[in-house]
């Protein structure tokens, strides 16, 4: 009876090392598998996952190392994306650059080699000059979104009547926009609506809206200006009657490094993303909208200052 009980005390015992022995195996096994997984997710391949088993020891592990590898694969295509974003801005400015400053040195030759002569020769001074000032705005604008980024520009809010200040800047584009047969329509209320801004910042936030509007809305030559109150908020909206923004264009339209053709060739550019960083600085909101080749409406919202 006694060698019974060991025999099958020895069986039971030899068994659950067997076991366990199978299961060490099995455990080495899978983390080989995992291991072997990850070197290749590592290596660029973004389509692997391990296959969990449910009931296993490593099962938990196996669905904490697949949702780590999701996560690690959309920050990569995130980065991949935002990279060659970058890229894309950079080619921009590099062409928004070398392009005014190719016709500048043209318009300079001509007048230095003595090519033009008379009324001529002052147009095109005139002309490279003016090109120069559109040069050195675009380089400003490079410079003041690196400083934005980088949290270095410092904005000293007043309480100012927002009216007065709009008035103001419309009245340094009048020359302007006439020159450029513009119609202007201003609805700007006599009352005084206070709030508590960086005068300069939004100062450069309208101008910034206004020059899109004389650049990319000329073909409608016309600029609105409306200034209103509403529940506890100042809204200022610049209006134009140009070729207007496209549909998929429009949740990026604020969007530096977006590539699509629309966003830059029609309302896009280094001053809109100004205009939208400086506006959260100042605790303000900036949104637009747009019905293709009619009207484009971009409103600014403020708090009214107590």
């Amino acid at each position: 009876m006694t060698n019974n009980l060991l025999l099958i005390f020895f069986i039971v015992v030899l068994l659950v090392s067997v076991g366990l022995i199978v299961r060490q195996w099995q455990t080495r096994k899978r983390i080989k598998e995992m291991e072997s997984i990850l070197e290749k997710v590592l290596e660029g391949n973004n389509k692997l996952h391990l296959f969990t088993m449910p009931g296993k020891e490593t099962a938990n592990l196996s669905l904490q190392i697949n949702q780590l590898m999701e996560s690690y694969q959309k920050e990569r295509i995130l980065v991949n994306r935002e990279q060659q974003a970058r890229k894309q801005l950079l080619a921009n400015l590099s062409h928004d650059v070398r392009t005014p400053l190719a016709s500048v040195i043209g318009y300079l030759e001509a007048v230095t080699g003595k090519l033009v002569h008379g009324n001529e020769r002052e147009l095109y001074l005139q002309t490279a000059l003016q090109k120069s000032y559109d040069l050195k705005r675009r380089v400003d604008q490079l410079f003041e979104l690196v400083r934005l980024d980088a949290n270095e520009i410092q904005l000293k809010e007043k309480k100012l009547d927002i009216c007065e200040l709009v008035r103001g800047v419309v009245i340094d584009f009048v020359p302007l926009l006439e020159k450029s047969h513009f119609d202007v329509e201003t609805q700007i209320p006599h009352e005084e609506y206070f709030v508590k801004v960086d005068p300069s910042a939004l100062n450069r936030v309208i101008q910034n809206l206004i020059r899109n509007v004389l650049i990319h809305g000329k073909s409608g030559c016309y600029l609105g200006i409306h200034v209103y109150v509403e529940n506890k908020h100042v809204f200022v909206e610049v209006i134009d009657h140009g070729n207007g923004i496209a549909a998929q264009d429009m949740e990026f339209i604020f969007d530096r490094l977006y590539q699509g053709d629309a966003a830059r060739t029609e309302h896009g550019g280094l001053g809109l993303a100004i205009a939208y960083e400086l506006m959260k600085k100042m605790g303000g909101n900036i949104n637009v909208s747009s019905l293709p080749s009619s009207q484009t409406v971009f409103k600014l919202q403020l708090p009214l200052a107590r």
